[in-house]
């Protein structure tokens, strides 16, 4: 298998080329690849917020 390396510039014009609907896909997958580790971190925060505001005595 060959691997091709591209640099930053060259992956953003090839996205560039793709047409909307291959790039809404795109954008579609990417985000969908970093809303899983988002809800993560949400939900840390949120145990994180809940551990404090009990700390203080807070509801």
């Amino acid at each position: 298998m060959v691997v091709l390396q591209l640099d930053d510039e060259q992956v953003i014009e090839l996205v560039n080329q793709l047409s909307n609907e291959k790039q809404l896909r795109l954008y579609q997958v990417l985000i969908k690849k970093r809303r899983d580790r988002w809800i993560e971190l949400s939900n840390i925060g949120q145990a994180g917020a809940r551990r404090a505001a009990s700390d203080r005595g807070l509801d």
